[in-house]
C-alpha cells in the first residue's frame, strides 16, 4: 500500500453520490379559501393539504401563524360538520 493511501475496505463504504440525482426544495403549500365566510367574506380561512396534515391561516394574514392538524383530527372534523350545519353558538 502506497503511502497517504486507505485500505480498500474504507474506501468502498465512502461511495460518491449517483450523478443525475436532482435533490428539490419542499413544494410550497397549495392554498385554498375556505367555502364558509362572514357576511362580508372579511372573515375567512385559508386551508392547505400537505403530508403533515392540514396548514390553517387567516386569508388577511397570509404571514402570520400557521396551525397544522393532524390529518385524522382533520378528518373528524370535516366528518362532524354536517351535524353543526344550520346550528349556532349562543
Amino acid at each position: 500500500m502506497r503511502a497517504g493511501t486507505r485500505s480498500g475496505v474504507l474506501g468502498s463504504a465512502h461511495r460518491p453520490h449517483k450523478q443525475g440525482v436532482v435533490m428539490r426544495a419542499p413544494l410550497a403549500p397549495l392554498w385554498f379559501k375556505s367555502s364558509y365566510s362572514g357576511g362580508s367574506g372579511t372573515e375567512c380561512v385559508e386551508c392547505a393539504h400537505t403530508d403533515k396534515g392540514t396548514l390553517i391561516r387567516d386569508s388577511k394574514r397570509s404571514a402570520g401563524p400557521i396551525i397544522t392538524v393532524h390529518p385524522l383530527t382533520w378528518q373528524a372534523f370535516i366528518r362532524r360538520l354536517p351535524e353543526g350545519a344550520g346550528q349556532q353558538r349562543q
